[in-house]
């Protein structure tokens, strides 16, 4: 069959196969006859008492996984994922960060809704150039969820995400540019702006479009 035979906890192990044999066999005996015929032999009371204790220990272990299966919830397996997402996004991972803003954003499942926290992690993603974090950072600065309210910090951001084609971003930012929030009024430029929104098939940004045409 192939593989050498070591020992381990009191079973032998088959080092080519990883599979302990379930009876610990005298070093002398086993070296006689290859194991498949000393399990067939009659058993000890030494051979059952290890048997009996190997059996105990088996139930034991698979209650223990039992109790485990029956304790874990969705909302644990829920509360293990947001874990390891914290874990990543502290170690820097730009989709960790973005996804624990998402999730902070929209209050999902067992994570409150917090648009402080949300800020937070967006704002580590939009540094290192996440479109989507960007553009949500730019909206909570727009609004003044979780962040004071800053014109100039909401231009930026939107302006950011916008350039790197999204669709939301450059609605906000033709917005910005038709109100002049954070920037002087300027039709030409949110016209600029809406258009590309637009063309993505964003409806608000081809209604605005039609609606500053008299002021272009």
């Amino acid at each position: 069959m192939g593989g050498s035979v070591s020992w381990r906890e009191g079973l032998p192990t088959n080092n080519a196969s990883g599979i302990a044999f379930p009876l610990r066999i005298p070093d002398a005996q086993y070296q006689q006859q290859p194991p498949y015929i000393v399990l067939l032999q009659a058993p000890t009371k030494q051979h059952e008492e290890i048997m009996r204790k190997q059996i105990a220990r088996f139930i034991s272990s698979m209650t223990t996984v039992l109790i485990l299966l029956l304790t874990l919830t969705p909302l644990t397996f829920a509360q293990a994922k947001i874990e390891e997402l914290h874990l990543a996004a502290e170690q820097g991972e730009v989709e960790a960060q973005a996804s624990l803003g998402s999730l902070y954003f929209n209050g999902k499942g067992s994570v409150e809704l917090s648009h402080k926290r949300a800020a937070k992690w967006y704002q580590l993603a939009a540094e290192q150039g996440h479109a989507k974090a960007q553009f949500r950072l730019g909206f909570l600065y727009m609004n003044g969820f979780g962040v004071p309210q800053d014109w100039q910090l909401a231009v930026k951001w939107s302006q950011l995400a916008a350039e790197q084609g999204h669709a939301g971003a450059q609605f906000n930012i033709g917005f910005l540019y038709a109100n002049g929030f954070g920037v002087p009024q300027d039709w030409q430029a949110a016209a600029k702006w809406y258009q590309l929104a637009a063309e993505q098939g964003l409806a608000m940004a081809i209604t605005n479009l039609q609606l500053i045409g008299n002021h272009r």
